[in-house]
């Protein structure tokens, strides 16, 4: 009895252990796109003035594809109303291809403080397949030494509701 309680044991702690490695390996993936998604977000304001939306899906082999907009710049739709076009097209494409294993959708905003200055920065929304949520980034662009330079400051991560992969619904509680 005691040998087969001592096995299960080992058994629990061995899928808790798997689990917990699962959650390092999904959130190890997201930090890793959404850093190389920031760093073109930042190549191209510091080259160009400015960002355009754009998202990233990594697949299961490692590779990622680029979603932007491809017509004339003079006829893009707004920022805004691409950003919409940008998450209904990913989250369509992920639900659709089980090789996407995560997903950032990238865009410059400014955010109000209490005081109503606007802090410019790069806003981006990171999910993966096995998340248990999706997280935004806010990476704020402080003034830098020289006049006119922006910098990251220290980015602000948070947990959202904004899915772009289907999330398992959890069993209901009975009563």
């Amino acid at each position: 009895m005691l040998k087969r309680y001592l096995m299960t044991l080992c058994l629990l702690c061995a899928a808790a252990l798997a689990q917990a490695t699962d959650r390092d390996q999904v959130e190890t993936e997201m930090e890793s796109l959404s850093e190389f998604a920031l760093q073109q977000a930042l190549e191209a304001i510091a080259e160009q003035g400015g960002l355009y939306p754009f998202a990233m899906i990594r697949n299961s082999d490692g590779k990622n594809a680029l979603i932007h907009y491809k017509g004339e710049p003079d006829k893009a739709p707004p920022a805004e109303e691409y950003v919409k076009t940008l998450y209904k097209v990913v989250a369509t494409t992920v639900r659709q291809s089980a090789s996407s294993q995560v997903a950032v959708i990238v865009r410059q905003i400014s955010v109000p403080t209490e005081s109503g200055e606007a802090i410019p920065g790069i806003w981006v929304l990171v999910d993966h397949r096995l998340a248990q949520a999706p997280k935004v980034i806010f990476q704020p662009l402080v003034p830098g030494e020289e006049k006119g330079q922006l910098v990251p400051g220290t980015p602000v991560v948070q947990s959202t509701t904004d899915n772009l992969f289907p999330r398992m619904a959890l069993p209901s509680a009975k009563k």
